[in-house]
């Protein structure tokens, strides 16, 4: 389970006339080496800077690219409350793509809706149990191409095609970033404010989950009316 510190008030003005990911670097410019993410491995807390958070971010859209992630695509994110979850999320909007968290638990019909109604071509899972409901999935739903992993426990054997590691992804990210000093900036201005941030479904008690897609500003301006 992850927990994020409320460090932003005062980095920024709360316009919804931006992006999340330029909130995130304008955090990391202004709180910098500030914790923003904990989350408890083995019963032992890790931090991550503001900083620290951009940069896997930076990353992992890079990777993403690297792999034909483009506007307009979508990335489904299957897990718990995971730092790397919300990055992938994240990493999407800033290539103005749809960022699409489905539940953990969602039964294997509720997914296979979110794959087929979006053509997803990406998909972002926590662990060996996600990586299996989806790989289970891909005879109905065949535009499915690439599935990253966040936990490697129990995937060292799987020789899918498209599987890939998140450590390998931001392997792919970091070593753009460094051929190309202009990515890191060229990637934070992909995506305006209405541009997709998330694409949420409905849970579905009374039919089909129906999605909805909210935009940065959508988003933004929430934060600043509450």
């Amino acid at each position: 389970m992850a927990r994020f510190d409320a460090h932003t008030r005062g980095s920024w003005d709360f316009s919804a006339d931006t992006t999340l990911p330029r909130v995130l670097a304008a955090n990391a410019q202004a709180l910098g080496d500030a914790v923003a993410v904990r989350e408890k491995d083995r019963g032992i807390w890790q931090q991550t800077t503001w900083s620290q958070w951009l940069q896997s971010m930076l990353q992992c859209a890079a990777g993403l690219e690297a792999l034909g992630f483009a506007r307009g695509d979508a990335l489904l994110v299957v897990g718990d409350n995971r730092p790397n979850l919300y990055t992938g999320l994240l990493a999407a909007g800033a290539l103005a793509g749809h960022a699409m968290p489905v539940y953990p638990d969602a039964a294997p019909d509720e997914v296979r809706h979110a794959l087929q109604a979006a053509q997803v071509r990406f998909v972002l899972a926590e662990d060996q149990e996600q990586v299996d409901k989806i790989l289970d999935l891909r005879e109905s739903c065949p535009a499915v191409a690439h599935v990253i992993y966040d936990d490697p426990r129990g995937l060292a054997a799987y020789t899918a095609p498209g599987l890939v590691s998140w450590q390998q992804l931001l392997q792919t990210g970091a070593a753009r970033l460094q051929q190309d000093a202009s990515l890191a900036d060229s990637l934070l201005q992909r995506a305006g404010p209405d541009d997709p941030a998330a694409f949420i479904h409905s849970s579905g008690t009374t039919g089909r989950p129906k999605g909805v897609v909210l935009s940065h500003r959508n988003i933004l301006a929430g934060v600043a009316n509450a």
